[in-house]
């Protein structure tokens, strides 16, 4: 029997789901071709990005995984639903008999009420008279609506890191989202973007067939959507990211519509999960060839552009070797917890940032947390100290967070390549079970990856009592951090960056390939 505690299963955890939700739905198409087919649109790899998002961290489905591992499953395996069933079925390799749905019997009635409620408003003809005043109300609304390229957006932070990319853009360009508190940014910053009414939808929705294209909204995501991009039929609609399931549900909006969808890419996942693959957008922009080589194995139909990084090209940080009594900027950006990284080895991570800032009372530690990770009251006491500054990436630039840094700490992370880009060595503390970060910066001798907290601690010491020994990697750096900020990273024998990637140069690819 398997030894191994359950937490160290999260790697091999998040594979397995990978593999068995696209195992599961390719199954469920051999049955019924037009499974997950909704008014003649394709919606099978939206639903396999709301999959994996969903049950990515699901507890239930990660016990039984971690009992499958160590040979201690139970005779009769208990589950919420039917879906939970199907995948542990494919996840842990076992019949479907052996798994029993344990309902709710308030949830069951409840769907049996949902149901009746559906058959009555489909009886009265009430969704079609909704969606008809919906789309009444867009016509007014959407009326002077005329672009050749929107931007699509789920957050402010993403309307801010495709700024620049609409600015420079010699076209009629809007942005459009289907988050309201996005609106509310973008309206209060006086920037252009399409007003989408929502009028009543939750109230249509309840006449749409149980599903999971319905459980996870992807139907209604596509209602509020196809409406408006239909409408207004611009040239190109550019996504930036790519990976949630609402990307792939405009996607296929695009395609019907015969109107190109040109994806951006933000940041890197060191694990290549269902949201980037089977991606098929007209284009994807990546930061370089090597990106698009390992994407491409995951993505077969996808056709990839290199054009660099237009918000790394614009940090600069001097190449000059720190003397012994310079002061050292060491950055922390805490990951997220997950499957992965459990709350325990997350814990550990995290002890890493009072330590360092009591250890080192002259350097000037920045801690910056991933927007979407809720404050952490044991770093916030830290900010009583002198030598501590929080940074937000809705506050400050990427420069601030990471090209000021000599040192930049993490984990799982785009923060990593983003800081070698910048000239700031990563310090990578994997305490996780996946062999090491992709692509493997240690082996480019472009930044250092420990196992431990201990041999963090270790290391930090070392670095910070003498900084100029940061100045070592230089030689291992040479050919990654300053080639990054000329456009080339590698990694073996491929090239993360494309060999010309000045901001001008980013400027000129993406007009040629967002024009219309």
């Amino acid at each position: 029997m398997d030894q191994t505690r359950p937490e160290e299963f999260g790697y091999d955890y998040t594979m397995n789901l990978c593999s068995a939700i696209e195992q599961l739905t390719a199954q469920e198409i051999a049955s019924d071709e037009k499974k997950f087919t909704y008014k003649s649109t394709n919606l099978r790899y939206a639903l396999e990005r709301s999959l994996y998002f969903n049950y990515a961290n699901d507890d239930l489905l990660f016990d039984i995984f971690g009992q499958w591992k160590m040979g201690d499953l139970p005779k009769k395996i208990e589950v919420e639903d039917n879906l939970q069933k199907k995948l542990v079925s494919v996840v842990c390799k076992c019949p479907e008999e052996r798994i029993v749905i344990i309902r709710s019997n308030i949830a069951h009635r409840f769907k049996i009420a949902l149901k009746f409620i559906a058959k009555f408003i489909l009886r009265l003809g009430i969704d079609d008279t909704i969606s008809g005043i919906r789309k009444s109300l867009n016509r007014r609304i959407q009326k002077n609506a005329q672009y050749d390229v929107l931007f699509f957006v789920l957050n402010e932070r993403f309307v801010k890191y495709m700024k620049p990319v609409f600015d420079i853009l010699p076209v009629r360009c809007a942005f459009i989202t289907h988050d309201k508190k996005t609106e509310s940014f973008l309206s209060r910053e006086k920037i252009p973007y399409v007003k989408i009414s929502h009028f009543l939808y939750n109230f249509t929705r309840w006449s749409q067939d149980d599903c999971w294209t319905k459980r996870f909204r992807l139907l209604e995501d596509y209602d509020i959507l196809h409406d408006t991009i239909e409408r207004i039929h611009p040239k190109s609609v550019a996504l930036v990211e790519g990976n949630a399931p609402i990307y792939e549900v405009v996607n296929q909006i695009c395609k019907k519509l015969g109107i190109q969808s040109v994806c951006i890419q933000q940041g890197w996942s060191p694990i290549v999960h269902n949201g980037f693959r089977n991606m098929t957008y007209s284009k994807m922009l990546v930061w370089g060839e090597g990106f698009a080589r390992d994407l491409a194995k995951y993505n077969p139909q996808q056709k990839f552009v290199a054009t660099g990084n237009h918000i790394i090209e614009k940090i600069t940080v001097p190449k000059v070797p720190k003397k012994s009594n310079e002061k050292i900027k060491l950055g922390f950006l805490p990951p997220m917890q997950t499957k992965i990284l459990s709350q325990k080895k997350l814990d550990k991570f995290m002890s890493l940032v009072p330590w360092a800032t009591n250890e080192f009372k002259n350097a000037e530690i920045r801690i910056s947390q991933h927007p979407t990770i809720s404050k952490n009251e044991r770093l916030e006491k830290l900010s009583e100290y002198d030598n501590v500054t929080f940074m937000s990436s809705l506050t400050h630039t990427l420069q601030d967070i990471i090209g000021d840094n000599d040192i930049v700490v993490s984990f799982y992370s785009t923060t990593i390549l983003e800081s070698i880009a910048a000239g700031a060595l990563p310090v990578i503390v994997n305490l996780t079970s996946m062999p090491h970060y992709f692509p493997d910066v240690h082996a480019m001798k472009a930044g250092i990856e420990l196992k431990s907290v201990e041999e963090a601690k270790k290391i930090l010491r070392g670095l910070v009592s003498n900084p100029e020994k940061i100045s070592h990697f230089n030689d291992g750096m040479e050919e990654s951090a300053t080639n990054i900020r000329e456009g080339r990273l590698r990694h073996s024998k491929k090239t993360f960056w494309p060999k010309k990637a000045s901001y001008s140069y980013f400027q000129t690819v993406l007009k040629t390939n967002l024009m219309p």
